[in-house]
């Protein structure tokens, strides 16, 4: 099997945390492998594909890190771009 983003959060104990900030309720396997799939169900439905480019502009926290594994986990070729948005 190769290790692959999806791979790796579909063979992980579903009640394991995933993703976790400081003051905030942790997302578990279970939740990071539902996040993707509506995620890819929603590019599909949106004919987004690998051959698309997908920025994400979010604030550094579990919300962009959420949405960078979504996007990695099934779209293999797709380019992604992080922007951080200023703080201030």
């Amino acid at each position: 099997m190769t290790n692959t983003v999806y791979n790796i959060v579909q063979t992980n104990d579903p009640t394991s945390p995933a993703i976790c900030a400081s003051g905030r309720a942790e997302l578990t396997y279970g939740g990071l492998l539902h996040q993707i799939i509506r995620t890819k169900e929603k590019f599909s439905r949106n004919n987004i594909t690998h051959n698309d480019r997908v920025a994400i502009v979010l604030p550094n926290g579990p919300e962009m890190a959420t949405a960078f594994f979504s996007i990695a986990s099934f779209s293999e070729g797709l380019t992604v771009s992080i922007v951080l948005p200023d703080p201030g």
